[in-house]
């Protein structure tokens, strides 16, 4: 396999966008990644998209910057779609398919139902699995919210976590927010606000689940022949990526958390030969935070801890 880098980025405002078409969302983030990767757009020979609700607007953006006759992969994927798309732009150059890609990520969620970006197929999937009486479905038929409740529940039972642990994470999160003007909460919050928020499903208050939200990102990435034949001074090197699956349910053998992570990160940590204490030591680390609890139970299966230590990880800073 080839080396790969990414040479570009390019973000939008993150938050209620109801104003906004997709493809005005989507447009100034890729012109804003062509241009911070300092290349002529004609270099770029593939795009991957990930997006739920979509339907076509990867192919209307390119069009719309410039980047005509590329294909044009869409990735659908739930909430890892655009990590998705951004491995399938790695795989490409990767393999020695092409040289240069463009990956983004893209959604419009604040006045769209969830039955059209398919939420009416994930529901009729909860129902079976409620109907056989399984309380490890997504929710128990409850939804996203009461999957990751039951999860922090069952945290608290084993380790002794409690709710201030995981609306400390809110605290966290919400500071660093502040430091940057795309991110869509700009406000911080104590513990005690966090825990007298509305409850949704105990221990999550409304807080400490994810809004739905509007926003967009795309990345450039290139292969390391091409960076040296077009003079690319700071290419940020992609080291490993590994991708996994589980049952719906999750795993009602391994502890509190998504076995599965565990599983993958292992794999990705051995491929870039790194361990899991060079980020948390000397780098960082980025978790999926749909929910307070889900970034808990992250850091315990990336290996950032030991399980039951995600909230002295989170507490000691």
């Amino acid at each position: 396999m080839r080396n790969v880098a990414v040479i570009g980025a390019g973000v939008s405002p993150f938050g209620r966008l109801d104003a906004l078409l997709y493809q005005e969302i989507g447009r100034p983030p890729v012109n804003d990644a062509i241009e911070n990767a300092g290349i002529d757009r004609k270099l770029i020979q593939s795009c991957y998209y990930g997006t739920c609700g979509g339907v076509g607007v990867g192919h209307e953006i390119m069009n719309e910057t410039g980047l005509i006759g590329i294909p044009i992969t869409r990735v659908v994927n739930a909430c890892s779609s655009g990590s998705n798309a951004f491995r399938l732009a790695y795989m490409d150059i990767a393999s020695g398919m092409s040289d240069c890609t463009i990956a983004m990520g893209i959604e419009k969620m604040k006045n769209i139902s969830m039955a059209v970006v398919g939420g009416g197929t994930r529901f009729q999937i909860e129902a079976k699995a409620y109907s056989h009486g399984s309380p490890f479905s997504i929710g128990g038929g409850g939804g996203m919210p009461a999957g990751f409740a039951l999860m922090g529940r069952a945290h608290m039972k084993m380790f002794g976590t409690k709710r201030e642990d995981f609306a400390n994470i809110v605290v966290k999160s919400r500071k660093n927010a502040t430091k940057n003007h795309k991110a869509e909460f700009q406000t911080k919050m104590t513990i005690d606000e966090v825990l007298n928020d509305i409850m949704i499903n105990d221990p999550l208050t409304r807080s400490q689940c994810c809004p739905r939200t509007d926003g967009a990102a795309a990345v450039i990435l290139m292969s390391e022949d091409y960076i040296k034949e077009h003079h690319i001074d700071t290419p940020i090197w992609i080291k490993a990526s590994a991708m996994g699956s589980h049952f719906g349910g999750g795993d009602p053998s391994y502890p509190p958390g998504l076995s599965t992570d565990a599983d993958t990160a292992k794999r990705v940590f051995k491929m870039a030969g790194v361990e899991p204490k060079d980020f948390y030591e000397r780098g960082f680390g980025e978790c999926h935070d749909c929910f307070s609890v889900s970034e808990l139970v992250h850091y315990e299966d990336f290996g950032f801890c030991k399980k039951g230590e995600g909230a002295d990880m989170i507490n000691d800073g």
